[in-house]
């Protein structure tokens, strides 16, 4: 989360302590959950993931999710809204979350600028991270557990000038149970995916070299893949490379049939 008034509910709710152990970031901690306070924009926050993952390195497939406050033409202020795509406006790359579970709320495409927009040309959810923080996540888990989520702050009726620090931390309040909800979808979803090693992946490396960067890509794809088909894992494959290309578009063809279903 960006701002301390973004996270103070979060953190109260979920009776996290301040970790000691860092003089850089404010992170809050409990046996569960941990909350890192990054700071605004996107160099922020994927520093301050950088540094939390280095930190907490020990957890296999964590829940990563980007909580926060965002813009929007049209939707009532404290509306909480989960992202389908997110849209770097400054490099125009594109992520798409995997909604491969209940998303107990609306869901919308997040665009990240870098700096507030507040004419809303687009009929998107304006805000200052999510890019940076997806990109950085997936070096950390699974596609399927990483989500951004953002509370409306601001519209055409009311100024982004008119947030305040108070005014932040008491418009999260009530988003809490939603924001909650999504990450209770997302926990019950990581059941399915197991500790340690996916599925024929002591296999696969047995039959192909893969570098240390093609291993680490190998584990990630055959995860989603355990996920998302009831199918077993084809063998006739010429080399590494193409049961990684093979793999890469098996995934997202089948997010994008679930996300449809």
């Amino acid at each position: 989360m960006a701002l301390p008034s973004e996270a103070k509910g979060l953190i109260t709710h979920l009776k996290l302590k301040r970790w000691q152990g860092s003089r850089v970031y404010s992170i809050f901690v409990n046996d569960h959950y941990c909350v890192t306070v990054t700071g605004i924009g996107k160099v922020a926050m994927a520093a301050a993931m950088g540094y939390t993952f280095a930190t907490f390195p020990q957890t296999v497939n964590p829940l990563i999710v980007n909580v926060g406050i965002a813009g929007h033409g049209q939707y009532a202020l404290g509306t909480v809204l989960a992202a389908k795509k997110i849209i770097d406006l400054d490099s125009r790359r594109c992520f798409y979350p995997q909604l491969v579970y209940a998303v107990p709320v609306a869901t919308e495409i997040v665009a990240s600028v870098s700096t507030p927009d507040t004419a809303y040309r687009q009929n998107y959810v304006y805000e200052m991270e999510a890019a940076a923080f997806y990109e950085t996540a997936l070096r950390f888990s699974s596609a399927e557990l990483i989500q951004v989520v953002k509370v409306i702050s601001d519209n055409k009726d009311s100024s982004v000038e008119q947030v305040t620090p108070q005014w932040v931390a008491a418009l999260m309040i009530p988003a809490l149970g939603s924001i909650l909800a999504v990450i209770d979808e997302l926990s019950t979803l990581r059941v399915q995916l197991p500790e340690g090693e996916p599925l024929d992946y002591q296999r696969v490396l047995a039959q192909w070299k893969f570098t240390v960067s093609q291993q680490s890509q190998l584990k990630k794809l055959l995860w989603r893949f355990q996920v998302l088909s009831e199918k077993p894992l084809p063998e006739a494959f010429e080399s590494g490379s193409s049961l990684l290309g093979w793999l890469e578009q098996e995934v997202d063809q089948l997010a994008v049939n679930t996300t449809l279903l």
